[in-house]
């Protein structure tokens, strides 16, 4: 078995065709896969304050990381947008209801136990023979060249394997907002590639068994407890890990991100809150 996959749901009925469809181009790739649904369920407190301190520092937390990640040396800008980011935190800690911070809050607690399931998946590919893993979120949406575009990538992960990186396959955020221009290492008319690990989203991704075997231990040795998206997550430890890597992403991505694009409801919809982080 040359790559395994992996899908992530919840078993929302309005999204069952979606994961239909990309169970069908597994199948036709000759992809065994496997299904990923079961979380805990999300509780807030009804303590408002202690809300309003955990929304706080969650938020604050996120934000530095991902700036550490994207901004590096610059240090004088970072300051600059931590102070701006900061007081736009103090602002809402003070004047958001209680009601927009317990659903800011739930969002959170809610992208932390897809960030489990995502970690569930990697142990199971770990401890199987597939070189390769694929992980689907299901508000992925299936284009009319994906299957094509997705064998020319397996034949050439097969022809030339480069054993430690991030391929993003179904994009979200225009590519300028993720990958900082002084990390580009290679660009052409189809893809750019990084030096290290520079998520888009989490929707689709391929990844290797040296490098999820290389972050699952960090995880252990580290006893995680850091409440990151799974985006955020794989970026962190792509810094933690001291290994060679790169990322690579299609300009025109194989595979498109739904909730992004317009096509897919997302769940985060649901939550009436302004956003935050």
């Amino acid at each position: 078995m040359f790559i395994k996959a992996y899908i992530i749901h919840n078993n929302s009925k309005d999204r069952y065709l979606l994961r239909f469809n990309i169970c069908e181009i597994l199948k036709k790739n000759m992809i065994k896969y496997q299904m990923i649904s079961q979380q805990e369920e999300v509780i807030v407190s009804s303590n408002n304050f202690a809300n309003r301190l955990q929304f706080f520092y969650f938020c604050f937390m996120r934000f530095q990381f991902d700036l550490r990640h994207k901004m590096g040396k610059r240090k004088l800008k970072r300051i600059f947008l931590s102070f701006s980011h900061l007081a736009k935190l103090i602002f809402n800690f003070i004047f958001y209801t209680n009601k927009e911070i317990s659903n800011s809050l739930r969002k959170i607690f809610i992208e932390n136990e897809v960030t489990k399931k995502h970690i569930r998946a990697w142990k199971d590919f770990n401890s199987s023979p597939a070189e390769y893993i694929m992980v689907f979120e299901d508000d992925i949406v299936c284009k009319k060249s994906s299957n094509k575009i997705l064998k020319k990538l397996i034949k050439s992960l097969k022809n030339d394997p480069i054993k430690n990186q991030y391929i993003d396959l179904a994009g979200g955020y225009p590519l300028k907002k993720v990958i900082p221009k002084n990390k580009i290492i290679k660009k052409s008319e189809k893809i750019i590639i990084t030096d290290g690990i520079y998520t888009n989203t989490a929707c689709g991704y391929l990844l290797s068994k040296e490098l999820i075997k290389n972050w699952l231990n960090h995880l252990d040795k580290e006893k995680f407890n850091k409440n990151f998206p799974i985006d955020f997550l794989m970026n962190y430890l792509g810094d933690k890990i001291k290994l060679k890597l790169i990322s690579k992403h299609f300009k025109d991505s194989i595979f498109l991100h739904g909730s992004f694009n317009g096509k897919v409801n997302s769940w985060q919809t649901v939550f009436n809150f302004k956003n935050t982080i």
